[in-house]
């Protein structure tokens, strides 16, 4: 297991990303309409307007791509749900501390995300 995202070091094409949470309290906005009913998860990110993508930030990006990317660290990106099932990297960090890192290809991201 890897200590943090910090300690990982993406190489060729690879950007390491810290997966991006709503808040607790806006996620329970979020689960109940107007009219007072329950969104399940399932749906509930479909009718947050993202879609099938997911929000992240650029923890570390290969040297190769540093200097031809138009992306740096720091930067807030959309990529496909999907990727978190087959891209996800297990830290030590456990409960509240917890973050979702994901070792992507620069081809798999699809938007870069304006402040």
């Amino acid at each position: 297991m890897i200590s943090s995202s910090k300690a990982i070091v993406p190489l060729l094409n690879k950007v390491v990303i810290k997966k991006v949470v709503a808040p607790k309290s806006a996620a329970k906005q979020l689960s109940q309409t107007s009219s007072g009913l329950y969104i399940p998860e399932s749906q509930r990110i479909k009718s947050a307007g993202t879609g099938n993508f997911s929000k992240g930030q650029i923890v570390s990006i290969s040297e190769q791509l540093k200097e031809k990317s138009i992306l740096k660290t720091g930067d807030l990106v959309l990529y496909p749900s999907h990727l978190e099932q087959l891209t996800s990297v297990k830290t030590e960090a456990e409960g509240d501390n917890a973050e979702q890192i994901l070792l992507i290809n620069l081809d798999d991201l699809v938007a870069k995300v304006s402040n």
